[in-house]
């Protein structure tokens, strides 16, 4: 399955370099070079291949569920990282295609995993959305001007996210144990008492 897609990026990274070597172009990831079809052929090829590989397996899981929940940290890691490098035109887009690989795999392994994380990111959503605007906005703006003068702006950028999606699952965490979820039973025996004195009166 992988044969194709890794020939495809050797080749197709020789054909970019070439082409901003002797042009001078430029190879940011947001450059024409960068969205061209000749860079991201390799993303395509690995997307075919993977298609049709489970297709052969008739869309079951391919890999050990533990494989397939490293593999997507690393890969999405990966992606993340060669941000700061500049050979990162070719590599960086067929390195996102495998993260959403293995993500993809992950989903697939859920049934068999019934990963407890998944299900708990679902009951601290509504949280995690009313707090994370306090990291994503305030305390990030703090961490990057104190990085600013140490680190390179894609390595804070990082740094910055892992605070955010950190901090904001604690303070969700908190805020379920100790609001949501007695105000969830407040709820439910404000319904309760309401269905109660509805009954009552339907039977007077």
């Amino acid at each position: 399955m992988i044969a194709a897609p890794v020939i495809g990026l050797v080749v197709c990274y020789m054909i970019v370099q070439t082409i901003a070597s002797y042009t001078g172009h430029n190879t940011g990831n947001n450059s024409y070079l960068y969205y061209s079809i000749i860079n991201q052929l390799p993303v395509f090829l690995l997307g075919l291949s993977y298609y049709f590989y489970s297709k052969a397996k008739n869309g079951e899981a391919l890999m050990h569920p533990f494989l397939v929940i490293g593999g997507s940290v690393a890969f999405t890691g990966g992606a993340l990282v060669l941000f700061v490098y500049n050979f990162r035109i070719t590599l960086l887009p067929f390195v996102s295609g495998l993260s959403f690989l293995f993500l993809i795999e992950t989903i697939k392994n859920v049934r068999v995993t019934k990963l407890r994380a998944l299900s708990k990111i679902g009951q601290l959503s509504y949280s995690m959305y009313l707090f994370h605007f306090v990291f994503a906005w305030y305390v990030s703006g703090i961490i990057s001007r104190k990085l600013h003068p140490y680190l390179a702006p894609d390595l804070i950028l990082i740094v910055c996210y892992l605070v955010t999606i950190g901090g904001t699952a604690l303070v969700a965490m908190w805020s379920e144990k100790t609001i949501e979820r007695y105000g969830t039973l407040l709820g439910n025996r404000m319904i309760s008492s309401m269905e109660t004195w509805r009954e009552r009166g339907e039977v007077i």
